[in-house]
């Protein structure tokens, strides 16, 4: 647990899933992964949580 919380949190922004899927796919090993699916979306996931490292 101690490791996957030391990962980079990243904010994925995108409207079309398969961009998402492939993105997160890449990007799992290395990074914590939170995802928005607009802009919108991300500034109040930004504002509640704290923005991502990436």
């Amino acid at each position: 647990m101690t490791a996957e919380i030391s990962k980079p949190l990243i904010l994925i922004v995108d409207d079309t899933p398969t961009n998402i899927q492939v993105l997160a796919e890449n990007l799992i090993d290395e990074y914590r992964i939170k995802v928005a699916v607009s802009g919108e979306a991300a500034l109040e996931a930004i504002e509640r949580q704290g923005p991502p490292d990436l």
